[in-house]
């Protein structure tokens, strides 16, 4: 995996501040260059209606990017240490998620490292996300963090979980994880998740698992991880396979809770138009709500 330029957008809150932690620990590690990004965006301006026109707009917006150069050089200040080159960098626009998409096409970004606030249920569908429109839509990787308690803080990533479901998107997941295990000296946890409910019990004479009507799956599941395993070929990485049986983003999500992972790598199939606005995913659930940051690569860019 080639990290030569990260981009960490920043909103000046605890969870961006998160973000830069790791985003630091990740560029310092490849001897990438750090472009801290910070969006400035008005929502209330339409250039196009009268109405909706800020009469003193040139002032509020040097206002506002005169106080966030002064945020940016505070949160960079404890980070510079003269080894690790840090941007500090600013852009208009009239949504976050188009300002930090474009930065990094403009730069050709290798990895974009983010903070999630992971809202649930109605907060979640009527906001949306930042980081969910940056997952799909981003040329490159996305690394997404949520808010950690007061005072903690991720000086390593020691184990790497990484969602397995026999698909070309998780043999990328898996090729990536490698190269950051072997990059950063840490373990593999290689989890696959047995859907549980095939059919209402109804219709299947009270039988709702998979393993209860065919329970030679787990076997056959076993068997395919060992030989994801054998592929990896390389002795001296720590690797261990697990299958579990339920919901893939609950279980994903349970056991890096479980195992104290310090970051889930998963793979997603490329989509486009209306397929990834509803994208759903359970890529999605699991940057939501995961415990531990989460890097998103899609097929095709680790393939290109």
């Amino acid at each position: 995996m080639k990290v030569e330029k990260v981009v960490c957008p920043t909103d000046f809150s605890p969870c961006a501040s998160h973000a830069l932690e790791l985003a630091v620990l990740v560029a310092r590690s490849f001897g990438a260059e750090l472009h801290v990004l910070h969006a400035v965006v008005l929502h209330a301006e339409d250039p196009h209606n009268p109405a909706h026109h800020l009469p003193n707009l040139e002032e509020v917006q040097a206002l506002l990017e005169r106080t966030a150069a002064s945020a940016l050089a505070r949160d960079i200040a404890p980070h510079a240490d003269g080894v690790l080159r840090i941007l500090q960098v600013q852009r208009r626009a009239p949504f976050a998620g188009e300002a930090i998409l474009g930065y990094a096409e403009e730069i050709g970004a290798d990895l974009i490292v983010m903070g999630t606030h992971g809202r649930r249920g109605l907060a979640h569908v009527l906001l949306g996300s930042v980081a969910n429109e940056v997952v799909r839509g981003a040329p490159c990787p996305v690394m997404t963090v949520r808010t950690r308690p007061e005072g903690s803080h991720l000086a390593a990533i020691e184990r790497i979980l990484v969602p397995i479901d026999f698909s070309g998107a998780s043999e990328t997941a898996l090729a990536t994880a490698r190269d950051l295990a072997v990059q950063w000296t840490a373990s593999l946890d290689l989890l696959h998740v047995i859907e549980e409910t095939v059919m209402p019990a109804f219709y299947a004479a009270g039988v709702t698992s998979l393993l209860q009507l065919h329970p030679e799956i787990r076997t056959r599941c076993q068997a395919e991880m060992q030989r994801r395993l054998a592929q990896l070929a390389d002795a001296s990485l720590t690797v261990a396979t697990h299958v579990r049986e339920g919901r893939a983003a609950q279980e994903i999500v349970a056991f890096a809770e479980e195992r104290e992972s310090d970051l889930i790598v998963l793979a997603t199939a490329s989509r486009s138009g209306v397929e990834r606005l509803l994208l759903g995913s359970v890529a999605e659930k699991v940057v939501r709500l995961a415990p531990c940051p989460v890097l998103v690569v899609r097929a095709r860019q680790a393939q290109a």
